[in-house]
């Protein structure tokens, strides 16, 4: 077996050298009437986006709703920056 590049971390860490060419994301299918399910979302996939000096890509295992992102998809987000979140929008949040 070849010995790991200490300048690749991918194969330092014994992970695939290429990167998949879609990326996978997880958009709000409709506005809940009450808390969020499994039924209000999907995953959808693009292409890759470009990492640039400074980025890095990850690969997630699961994606978590947490309360702050409840209250954007319900509307509840008065007096702050964000914006609510709109059927078809790829939403953020913790991931893992």
């Amino acid at each position: 077996m070849a010995r790991p590049s200490p300048s690749n971390p991918l194969r330092r860490h014994g992970m695939a050298a290429a990167l998949p060419s879609t990326a996978c994301g997880i958009a709000l299918v409709h506005l809940p009437g009450g808390l969020p399910g499994p039924g209000r979302f999907t995953v959808t996939r693009g292409p890759l986006p470009v990492s640039g000096s400074g980025y890095v890509v990850v690969r997630d295992r699961y994606f978590l709703v947490f309360p702050g992102l409840r209250t954007l998809i319900g509307g509840q987000a008065v007096g702050v920056v964000l914006s609510r979140a709109r059927t078809g929008d790829t939403l953020f949040g913790s991931r893992g």
